[in-house]
């Protein structure tokens, strides 16, 4: 029997709001249940949001994500990311092609940190080798949910989570690691067994050791990790834990303290990352203890207009990409009547980023923190968290600190007792790097096609249903609590005077030691890649690196030296963008690494426009005939003249940096095919 006789639609749409906005959501859970879009879950859909049923079909099209065709359930998804093919992708495809495998091979799965990445039944494996590409999934871990009491109010929740947390302090706290990251690594679906029991010469208490799960602290390289932290403030780490670790974890619980044995440190700053990798992001309890809402106390305590001088003098600069003064975003929205809205890009779809899933699955209560603190100062009383539609864990631990937030007024109606309301949902996209463009990122909240707008008239003027909208980035929002409680001159103090405070780093590929680094604008791509990488794995040559993915650019070695900023790092390029860094050696050539970059723009494009469709096409083609060899002098010539029309003529962010790849690989590298 189909899936389209099976199924009772009406049960699952059951619940979801009958409007536009509900488009998506609705498309996704019939996508859930089917596991692709029937035609008459299509239509169900477009009945219970009231929409034609042509125009469901002309947004459903418009999202990579959405299958209109029942996939193979057992097939693999590999990814093909420059990272996931420098670390032999490319062989794991043939070794499961070769087994009769059906192999799909797809765009960056952004857990670059954890290289070749396959999907298997909704399940990612990471490291996966050729010689184990056919293993088995792991068990997956069954969810842990923190034990904790609902309701009461802020203050309440403060004192009790402060006693709880004393309460715990005589008790060896068992810290394993499940982000996204760790989990495709193979994190442990149990803690070490047998453990320690009272009266089995459990050293601090009558109880055994206290086990969180936390989300990645940024080290990804070392994933699967668990942490014993001792009473006394010590604590042993342990890294890549395996089955055959299990033993050395148990006995390091039974000693009750670390010995002066000291752990490995996390290279970095750790303001924004301070809680990831430190506290349970399912406990709003651990949250308050650790500092949570302290910020937003301050924030409701001032007028919106001191926040936003607050913001100004710290010189916060937008995280996700643009880097424009937040403050001025914030203003030129407030200089028009409301309602005005707030909404969260956390939409992340730049290949070799992965910073903001680290944020929300790791410390989930501040971004809704941050996010409360910009609404109060734009003056919106709705504000829209926008995820990645295949960033599950972080829709799924925003979404349940969300319902704990707004369960001791933390959100909803007078927040705090200040007469400030502001009501927080969370919308999913549905694939392609274009829905990351803050155009569409509302036409797609709205329920319309994932297409970009024409701009002027800019967001904070006319966006939302035609009203004054700010759009912050996940990175940018997280920001704002610290400089709420520390104040503007703290956070200046790293940094440089332009662009003060912290960048987070997703740094991949061809190092010792890839993952999410939070470190001080102004710091070196070399010292990134070298002090905090680790370097170049052993007999690997380092000829250049991906800065700012394939909307940024090509860097060579010799120019490593260049300090992180705003905006472009060399007038030809590359720009520092999100913050992703891949780094390459020679398993992947300058041409190469250059046909990936113009091949995902060209398959991103949304082809509304023709500067942005014909130029990346007729740029890969360029590329695709010339191959490994050097570049004719008139295929230059047309390679730069493209870049000149894409960059000025296109309509949106993606068809205006496609170029850059493009223009630093002609520029910086001579035009040669190889380093």
């Amino acid at each position: 029997m189909s899936a389209q006789r099976e199924l009772d639609y009406g049960a699952v749409l059951a619940g979801i709001p009958r409007r536009r906005d509900q488009l998506l959501s609705v498309l996704h859970a019939v996508h859930a249940a089917a596991g692709w879009l029937p035609e008459a879950g299509i239509a169900a859909a477009a009945r219970h949001v009231f929409i034609p049923l042509s125009e469901v079909y002309g947004t459903v099209t418009s999202y990579s994500e959405f299958r209109l065709a029942p996939p193979d359930p057992d097939r693999v998804e590999v990814c093909t990311g420059l990272s996931c093919r420098l670390a032999g992708a490319d062989a794991v495809i043939a070794a499961l092609e070769a087994a009769g495998r059906h192999v799909e091979q797809v765009p960056c799965r952004f857990l670059c940190a954890v290289a070749p990445v396959v999907e298997h039944r909704g399940r990612y494996r990471g490291r996966v080798q050729a010689s184990t590409a056919l293993l088995q999934d792991a068990v997956p871990r069954p969810s842990v949910p923190a034990q904790e009491p609902a309701g009461g109010t802020l203050a309440e929740r403060r004192r009790a989570a402060a006693e709880r947390m004393q309460q715990l302090a005589a008790r060896v706290r068992l810290v394993v690691a499940d982000g996204v990251c760790a989990r495709a690594a193979g994190a442990w679906p149990s803690p070490p067994t047998p453990l320690p029991r009272a009266g089995e010469g459990w050293p601090h208490a009558d109880t055994g050791p206290w086990l969180v799960h936390t989300g990645c602290d940024g080290a990804c390289h070392a994933q699967p990790v668990v942490v014993v932290r001792y009473p006394d403030g010590t604590e042993r780490r342990f890294e890549r834990v395996d089955e055959a670790t299990r033993a050395a974890v148990a006995e390091a619980i039974r000693a009750g303290t670390a010995g002066g044995v000291a752990p490995p440190p996390v290279p970095g700053v750790r303001r924004v990352l301070a809680r990831c990798g430190a506290i349970d992001p399912e406990s709003l309890d651990e949250a308050l203890a650790a500092g949570a809402y302290a910020g937003l106390e301050r924030a409701l305590g001032m007028a919106p207009e001191e926040v936003v001088a607050l913001v100004r003098a710290a010189g916060l600069r937008g995280r996700g990409g643009a880097y424009f003064p937040v403050h001025l975003k914030w203003e030129s929205a407030r200089q028009h009547p409301g309602p005005r809205y707030l909404v969260v890009n956390a939409e992340e779809g730049e290949p070799g980023v992965f910073k903001d899933r680290h944020l929300m699955e790791g410390d989930p209560h501040a971004l809704i923190e941050g996010t409360l603190i910009a609404a109060y100062a734009v003056g919106a009383e709705r504000a829209f968290i926008y995820i990645n539609g295949q960033a599950d864990l972080s829709a799924e631990r925003v979404g349940k600190a969300l319902r704990d937030a707004r369960a001791v007024g933390l959100v909803g109606s007078d927040i705090l007792g200040s007469g400030f309301t502001c009501e927080i949902a969370v919308y999913r996209g549905a694939g392609g790097y274009v829905c990351g463009e803050e155009s569409v990122i509302l036409s797609s909240i709205e329920g319309e096609r994932a297409v970009p707008r024409l701009r002027p008239p800019f967001p904070t003027e006319r966006g939302l249903w035609g009203r004054p909208t700010v759009i912050n980035n996940v990175e940018t929002l997280m920001n704002l609590p610290l400089i709420l409680v520390h104040g503007p001159e703290w956070f200046r103090e790293v940094g440089t005077e332009q662009f003060p405070g912290t960048k987070l780093i997703s740094l991949s590929g061809a190092v010792r030691r890839p993952g999410l680094y939070e470190v001080p604008l102004g710091t070196t791509v070399r010292a990134i890649i070298e002090e905090y990488g680790g370097g170049a794995p052993d007999g690997r040559q380092i000829w250049g690196a991906v800065v700012g993915g394939p909307s940024g650019g090509l860097l060579p070695a010799g120019m490593f030296d260049v300090p992180l900023q705003g905006g472009m790092l060399h007038p030809s390029g590359p720009v520092l963008g999100a913050g992703g860094i891949v780094v390459l050696d020679e398993r992947v050539s300058l041409a190469a690494a250059l046909r990936e970059l113009t091949a995902y723009n060209k398959a991103e494009s949304c082809g509304k426009c023709t500067p942005c469709r014909e130029g990346t096409a007729r740029a890969l083609a360029i590329l695709e005939q010339a191959g490994e060899r050097p570049l004719a002098a008139e295929e230059r010539a047309v390679l730069l003249e493209l870049c000149e029309i894409m960059q000025t003529a296109s309509l949106c962010g993606l068809g205006q940096m496609a170029p850059g790849p493009i223009r630093s690989a002609l520029t910086l590298f001579n035009g040669s095919s190889s380093p």
